[in-house]
């Protein structure tokens, strides 16, 4: 039987902080403006991408737009966060 260890690389799933920055910038003004809420949570779900984007979870946004759009429905703005995940 083969044994091999797994490390993840200290990047993964962290995006930069600028990237996050950006990121919610652009999902704050996406979602006061007065698109439709499928709109929104497209526009939102793509910044989520963008910011993800070379961390080893670039289809994130894509994943939970879902969840955005229940988010906004609900009346709660979603973050991108530049904080290291826990292992």
């Amino acid at each position: 039987m083969a044994n091999f260890k797994f490390e993840l690389p200290k990047n993964f799933a962290r995006p930069s902080t600028s990237a996050a920055n950006a990121a919610n910038r652009n999902i704050k003004r996406i979602a006061e403006s007065n698109m439709t809420s499928d709109s929104k949570a497209r526009k939102i779900a793509h910044e989520f991408d963008r910011a993800y984007k070379g961390t080893g979870i670039e289809n994130f946004g894509t994943a939970i737009r879902p969840k955005l759009k229940e988010l906004l429905s609900s009346g709660v703005i979603p973050k991108v966060s530049d904080m290291q995940p826990p292992r």
